[in-house]
């Protein structure tokens, strides 16, 4: 994050890719599978020569390596650009493109020809765990599509094992108007349609329905009224496509619309027009034309990114469309990508990464339809408050009977002695299943100190420590008292130290739920312990928002007649939050609460002193100095040891969420008891100060069953 001079720079992270890079081409398939990137076929833009050779990159280590194919492969599909790659399981589904291989090279019903101009309608498979090609025999029937390139093909997630071909183009250039379906179970062409409307990479972007609103309708405890796609939800057609063309136009034309590709259309079914819900409206913002447009539904958002050549501006541009509201967003990529050409963009854990490279001009590159890999951006889409919603794992009745059994002392073998001297019963079996620390500990206590780990020391408080078993039991988080900022924010570093993705998972999600001005401090702390770069970003954008509208206040105030004195408006008062609706928002639908999503902030339910606070208040020097974010881990103990108190007390700038302001608890006191200058006044708000304190907390030492160590947990 050098040089960053704004958030937004903070937002995107360039990186140079090495190894055996692709050579820059044109009309190649990039697919992400797993941690790795397949990128095949294409043609050299110099000598205009195909090519079929596959580059796989692992995006840990960002390595490109050349695959060769081992004796015992079929033999690789012939070389061809713009055709098709879906990831299908372990597997990526190779359809189509365009050649300009001989004809004795294929079969003789897989291609037709145009000169030495070839598309195909051929189907090959890369198994990416074996690294072997499989070319399966599909027997020609009535619905076998023609060849063609540069198509849509997706596989649909409500018809499993089911892969639709839509559009293109054929040999002569012109649009080919039909559909196909292919079973890969059987590998048979199922079925096969017209379409209406030309449909192609150069204009169209397919998507489905967010996979949480089709999978779980069996939940239906507190269904959400806020649906997805709420005019489309009456209709059962599960598939939808966006389209931009008419660059050039005066008015560019978007268009939205959606079909069943199971059903053929004669039987009824037909192409249903949702165009009016993506119209110009002068109250709303639109992308402008994005060239060869892709993208993919994240939570509860579509995200379409292409390249956008205006009159003034020519850059690659990320937009996010709420498929909730059908409101536009700009994804703000500050001045990462301002220079370079970058091409092409894809989905990879809650970030938008593209290839492209840094310095060569983007125009020049369109023109020739060039894709480069030298170098490759990572977008923190969850910065934005776009990520991937956890999926529930049970109905409410699986939940509450889990939290019936944690309140039930008869099917207790061992009791968690807080750091309070609470103790609550737990069954050591429960805890073994999804909490590996335990599992491990309990299985050594069993084969080496029998009858010893009766009473076992979890050096959290009570609060803390029952919501962590609610989760155990129950593998969500529904109580009021999970949803605690505090709590929330120890739940976290204990999903970081235990290594418990799920739980990570669950606590990063509500913690974006209840990101408010008054909460932002204690969730920029916690999330820069952890390494959860996208919510520390979000939270610290909160911050300078708040900061400028503070400042803004204060102006307001200094320009009012000393005749009239200005009044200040009282803090804001905390609010309940409803138990019903926190239960049922978690999983079912997303709330944001910042500048770019509307919702309703959660409050917490009691005046409570936050176990973790970050010492600080949203008045940044804003002299223009170059932003950092430290990350470190820390053990839970750190928090009230590692890191500097300043008390925000007598600073009117002090956003404060309670009726008392807001505080960290070192040795069992308030942190305004104290004071970090020799007066004992206490002091303004600093960033390298913040920053270096951040940096001195220590990182976690390894656990250890030794019970003559105070770790987390241990014997007594």
């Amino acid at each position: 994050m050098v040089g960053a001079q704004s958030v937004a720079d903070l937002t995107t992270l360039l990186k140079k890719t090495r190894g055996h890079v692709p050579p820059a081409l044109v009309g190649c398939s990039v697919t992400v599978l797993h941690d790795k990137v397949f990128v095949f076929g294409g043609r050299l833009p110099s000598t205009k020569q195909m090519t079929n050779h596959l580059y796989i990159m692992d995006l840990h280590s960002l390595e490109w390596q050349r695959h060769i194919g081992s004796p015992d492969s079929d033999r690789p599909p012939s070389p061809r650009y713009f055709h098709s790659a879906t990831a299908y399981r372990h597997y990526i589904v190779y359809f189509g493109g365009m050649t300009t291989e001989h004809t004795s090279f294929r079969s003789n019903n897989s291609h037709i020809s145009d000169g030495d101009t070839l598309t195909l309608n051929d189907v090959y498979l890369f198994d990416t765990i074996e690294h072997t090609w499989i070319k399966p025999r599909i027997p020609r029937s009535l619905f076998t599509p023609k060849p063609r390139y540069a198509h849509i093909a997706l596989i649909s997630t409500t018809e499993k094992d089911k892969l639709v071909i839509m559009g293109g183009q054929d040999a002569n250039n012109e649009y080919v108007n039909e559909f196909n379906v292919l079973d890969l179970i059987s590998f048979e062409w199922l079925l096969g349609s017209t379409l209406d409307r030309p449909c192609g990479i150069y204009r169209t972007v397919p998507f489905e329905q967010p996979i949480e609103e089709r999978r779980y309708q069996y939940l239906d405890h507190h269904q959400s009224k806020h649906h997805p796609l709420p005019s489309l939800n009456t209709h059962s057609n599960n598939l939808f496509f966006y389209a931009n063309y008419n660059f050039t136009a005066n008015t560019m034309t978007r268009e939205l619309f959606s079909f069943d590709p199971t059903r053929p259309i004669s039987q009824g079914n037909g192409i249903l027009d949702h165009s009016q819900l993506v119209q110009t409206d002068t109250k709303k913002i639109f992308p402008p034309g994005l060239r060869f447009p892709h993208g993919e539904v994240i939570g509860q958002h579509l995200i379409v990114a292409g390249t956008h050549l205006g009159i003034h501006s020519r850059s690659y541009q990320v937009w996010a469309l709420h498929l909730g509201t059908f409101t536009w967003s700009r994804i703000d990529t500050g001045s990462r990508l301002v220079v370079g050409s970058w091409n092409r963009g894809m989905h990879y854990n809650n970030q938008w990464i593209l290839f492209g490279n840094r310095q060569r001009d983007i125009f020049t590159d369109y023109k020739q339809r060039q894709i480069n890999f030298d170098h490759m951006a990572i977008i923190q889409l969850e910065a934005f408050g776009i990520y991937t919603t956890p999926l529930p794992t049970c109905n409410q009745l699986g939940r509450e009977l889990g939290l019936t059994m944690l309140n039930e002392p008869n099917m207790a073998d061992v009791y968690i002695l807080t750091n309070d001297h609470q103790v609550i019963p737990a069954n050591s079996s429960i805890l073994s299943l999804r909490w590996p620390y335990a599992a491990k500990l309990f299985r050594g206590r069993q084969r080496h100190e029998r009858g010893i780990g009766k009473t076992l020391l979890f050096s959290e408080t009570y609060s803390v420590t029952l919501s962590f078993l609610q989760y155990i039991y129950t593998d969500h988080l529904m109580t009021v008292q999970q949803y605690q900022p505090s709590v929330l924010a120890r739940l976290l570093i204990l999903a970081d130290i235990y290594q418990m993705s799920r739980l990570k998972e669950l606590t990063t999600h509500a913690l974006h739920q209840i990101l408010t001005i008054s909460t932002a401090s204690l969730i920029y702390e916690s999330t820069t312990l952890t390494n959860q770069l996208g919510l520390q970003i979000r939270a610290l954008r909160v911050m300078l928002n708040a900061k400028k509208q503070l400042e803004k206040q204060q102006q307001q105030i200094l320009s009012v007649p000393s005749s009239a004195p200005p009044s200040t408006p009282p803090p804001p008062t905390p609010t309940s939050p409803d138990q019903r609706s926190l239960t049922s928002q978690t999983f079912l639908y997303d709330h944001h609460h910042d500048y770019f999503f509307s919702g309703s902030p959660v409050s917490p339910t009691s005046p409570q002193q936050p176990l973790l606070y970050l010492a600080a208040h949203p008045t940044m020097n804003s002299s223009g100095s170059t932003m950092h974010l430290a990350r470190k881990k820390s053990s839970p103990r750190s928090f009230s040891s590692g890191s500097s108190s300043i008390s925000s007390h007598d600073d009117p700038h002090a956003p404060s969420p309670y009726n008392h302001p807001p505080s960290t608890i070192i040795n069992n006191q308030p942190a305004s008891t104290y004071s970090n200058s020799k007066d004992g006044s206490t002091g303004k708000f600093n960033w390298r100060k913040i920053q270096q304190s951040t940096i001195a907390l220590a990182k976690p030492r390894p656990l250890r069953v030794d019970a003559s160590h105070l770790q987390p947990f241990y014997d007594l």
